[in-house]
């Protein structure tokens, strides 16, 4: 899936992202969808989708896929990815990618916000099975 991408930022001509090789929430929230706990979704920095062709690029993974910013050379504003699929008990697979705007932005956002996702609520809504994917 990374391949995948990384191929639709290439074609659009777009900058490198790094890749964030281990995401336990969305590995864990991808598997949740593909065991039928939680409905497809997406918006401008997270797609969660169900395909039975992966390899395709899909409209919701174009979507995140050519987000584009003014880059500043700097590791503080570097927009990274993360990527993850699963294989549902259907045959098809769940697609889960998102975007991290930056390292300082995550930093920033863990201590100094009461976001849901660094207050770990969102584990509430994992699949007992899916608990321990990471």
């Amino acid at each position: 899936m990374a391949k995948v991408f990384e191929g639709v930022r290439a074609s659009h001509h777009l900058y490198k992202m790094k890749r964030v090789k281990s995401d336990m929430y969305l590995e864990q929230t991808t598997c949740t969808a593909a065991v039928g706990l939680r409905p497809a979704t997406h918006n401008a920095f997270f797609a969660l989708y169900k395909t039975s062709t992966p390899e395709i690029p899909s409209s919701e993974l174009y979507g995140v896929a050519s987000f584009d910013r003014p880059r500043k050379k700097t590791a503080a504003n570097e927009t990274r990815y993360s990527v993850a699929a699963w294989r549902g008990k259907d045959g098809q697979y769940w697609v889960g990618v998102t975007l991290r705007l930056s390292a300082a932005w995550e930093f920033l956002d863990a201590y100094f916000t009461d976001d849901l996702y660094y207050r770990n609520d969102w584990k509430k809504g994992i699949a007992p099975e899916c608990k321990h994917v990471h």
